[in-house]
């Protein structure tokens, strides 16, 4: 039974060391007036992985109006390159086929994940649905982040 045990464990080690030893980390910057919890990231195949931003929280900045997002309103810039959100498999997100409404003044947490090759490291997260708050002027969830 223990020569069992062993045997199982080295299989899983086998399995394991080769998809964790490709997961890098990739360090997700959000602009100031945005919050979310540290990115995730998990080897997809040989060239690419997935980074999960989990617990974004998007407000709607009129307390008037309903305003409306769609997927495409995300993005993952990394250089000059821009990534849109995919479904990462066995993991909850956005819905990709839809776009979504909130009322004035709501909030939401999302989760959105990204396919971007292996030697990401940084990237920059962005929300552009170009809403209007009550004064009338575009709010877009970019382009200033923290520096950490």
């Amino acid at each position: 039974m223990h020569f069992l045990l062993r045997g199982i464990w080295f299989a899983v080690l086998l399995v394991a060391v080769p998809i964790l030893a490709n997961a890098g980390s990739v360090r997700v910057l959000l602009p100031y007036n945005i919050s979310g919890d540290l990115a995730q990231t998990t080897t997809a195949n040989e060239d690419m992985q997935y980074v999960t931003v989990p617990g974004l929280r998007i407000v709607n900045p009129s307390r008037l109006f309903a305003q409306t997002y769609k997927p495409h309103d995300f993005h993952l810039l990394v250089g000059d390159t821009v990534y849109y959100p995919v479904a990462r498999p066995g993991y909850n997100a956005i819905d990709l086929t839809e776009a979504g409404i909130l009322a004035p003044n709501q909030s939401q947490l999302v989760d959105v994940s990204f396919l971007v090759p292996n030697k990401v490291s940084v990237a920059k997260f962005e929300f552009t649905p170009h809403w209007q708050n009550d004064a009338g002027y575009m709010v877009d969830y970019c382009c200033l982040y923290y520096s950490y």
